[in-house]
């Protein structure tokens, strides 16, 4: 899917790469073409935020009863570690927070 949305990317074109695809995956790129095109390719990390203003907003917004991360967040006891990959794997909690 990269190497499609690169080659779909008009002049001076940006695509951003977020997630991750398996640990040793590789894609092949065509480079003369990409070097007449100009085009940019970046990864995004954690959103690209700014962690001294994003986390104040988040707060903010949670504060305002808009943002209700405590319902994206399941706690698990170091013991139920399976469960909770499973619980990840499944989409029955976005993020699991382990508890040693």
């Amino acid at each position: 899917m990269l190497r499609q949305t690169v080659d779909s990317l008009a002049v001076r074109g940006v695509a951003g790469l977020l997630g991750q695809a398996p640990i040793g995956t590789e894609v092949a790129l065509e480079t003369a073409a990409s070097l007449l095109r100009g085009w940019t390719l970046t990864t995004i990390i954690e959103g690209d935020a700014v962690p001294r203003l994003f986390i104040p907003r988040l707060i903010e917004l949670w504060r305002a009863g808009r943002f209700p991360f405590d319902k994206l967040v399941r706690h698990y006891d170091f013991a139920d570690i399976e469960q909770a990959f499973a619980d990840s794997a499944a989409g029955r909690t976005i993020k699991p927070v382990l508890r040693f």
